[in-house]
């Protein structure tokens, strides 16, 4: 996958409070959050994951994916399997599949 979809674009955007995009799929997710919050205050972990994590599912693409909930805060955190922008892309990847087919479970 080359590029992010416009639905997760859109998703970051809200929880940036930025028109940032396109996003490179290299850039960091807390990196995103600390440029919103310069000084690291509030912390990525837990506020920005935590606020990443409400505003996809509250979206109304993402929200109805059961994928989309399985997105925790340590799979946000250091160590973790979703630390970029192609990481969450990859995650949600199913989302999109699924919705964009029409075969969602909802």
């Amino acid at each position: 996958m080359a590029e992010i979809s416009v639905n997760l674009e859109r998703v970051l955007n809200r929880w940036s409070d930025d028109e940032q995009g396109p996003y490179d799929r290299q850039t960091r997710l807390g990196d995103i959050w600390s440029e919103k919050h310069p000084g690291d205050v509030p912390a990525y972990i837990p506020n920005g994951a935590r606020d990443l994590r409400r505003t996809i599912k509250k979206d109304a693409f993402y929200g109805p994916c059961p994928s989309a909930h399985d997105l925790t805060i340590g799979r946000l955190a250091p160590g973790g399997d979703v630390q970029s922008v192609g990481d969450l892309a990859d995650f949600l990847f199913l989302c999109d599949e699924k919705i964009l087919s029409g075969k969602a479970n909802l």
